[in-house]
């Protein structure tokens, strides 16, 4: 019986999409580095509780969409063997561990502070609307709102690392907007890289509802935005001066999406676009960290 119950926790486990979740979590991340006061225990264990929170609560939001989109997955030939169900896994028991991990989410995040409790049930929420298997009432297929559900649950994500040590402010607010930004585009590119099977699927996403073309022109518009935006952040004094130059790097982007553009947007070239941009992003994201580390160091 033991042995049951422990096989079935691991097969739970595994039905984590831990490289979305991380990546998701990754904005909570940053913003308790940019504003993290000074290295003590008390201010380790609160960014070890937040890591641990905003984990949970991120890996919710992908484990209730996988429970919630199960039909539409087993029809899909793309995704029908990575699913839930081929791991052994139950719609009820699935149901039931999203709950679990929305549940722990909330009790983690409330040992910081009880503005956690609140940003962390409208990330719920947020999950929620996205994913509820209800014709017209989910986010996923309803155009323009299905973005900003990305937008508004990475930048609360953010705030949740921000406001561990700091009172929300502007530039937490336009920091965090920019992570909203990249991960709105990037959303967009998810789409299209999902194109055929979401199609199959009847799925109705903004590429089946717009088409694959126009919904990647609008994501390379998006991140050509990032870089304005990063660009204006750094020459306004929110960030240090020294990030803008990363727009140099736009150019390095635009290449790879033309490239994939002019290919066709077949699903293999647009996952090896996704993969290539992560990695550029990641760094840009680094720099600015690290540049904003510095300053406060007085480096």
């Amino acid at each position: 019986m033991q042995n049951l119950k422990s096989g079935k926790l691991i097969s739970l486990l595994s039905c984590i999409r831990y490289e979305d979740s991380v990546i998701f979590q990754s904005p909570t991340i940053i913003g308790s580095v940019i504003f993290f006061p000074e290295v003590s225990l008390a201010n380790g264990l609160r960014v070890f509780i937040l890591i641990m929170g905003s984990f949970m609560l991120m890996a919710y939001i992908f484990c209730f969409n996988d429970w919630a989109d199960i039909s539409m997955d087993y029809q899909n030939p793309q995704k029908q063997k990575a699913t839930f169900l081929d791991k052994g896994i139950g719609k009820q028991d699935m149901l039931g561990f999203s709950i679990f991990l929305a549940g722990a989410s909330l009790i983690i995040l409330g040992l910081i502070s009880s503005a956690h409790i609140l940003a962390a049930a409208v990330i719920i929420i947020f999950g929620l609307a996205y994913s509820l298997p209800i014709r017209g009432v989910k986010g996923k297929g309803i155009p323009i709102f299905s973005s900003s559900l990305h937008f508004g649950t990475t930048l609360l994500a953010f705030l949740l690392g921000s406001m561990s040590f700091s009172s929300i402010g502007m530039s937490a607010i336009l920091i965090g907007s920019y992570l909203g930004i990249l991960i709105s585009g990037g959303h967009l590119v998810q789409e299209v890289q999902d194109y055929a099977g979401d199609r199959l699927a009847n799925d109705w996403t903004n590429a089946v509802r717009f088409g694959q073309k126009p919904v990647f022109i609008l994501s390379f518009i998006i991140f050509g935005f990032s870089f304005i935006f990063l660009y204006w952040l750094a020459q306004a004094g929110f960030i240090p001066g020294l990030v803008k130059y990363t727009v140099l790097s736009y150019p390095i982007y635009a290449m790879w999406a033309f490239k994939v553009y002019r290919s066709g947007l077949d699903r293999k070239s647009v996952k090896e676009l996704r993969k290539r941009y992560r990695v550029l992003f990641a760094i840009i994201v680094f720099i600015m960290v690290v540049g904003v580390l510095a300053n406060r160091s007085g480096y």
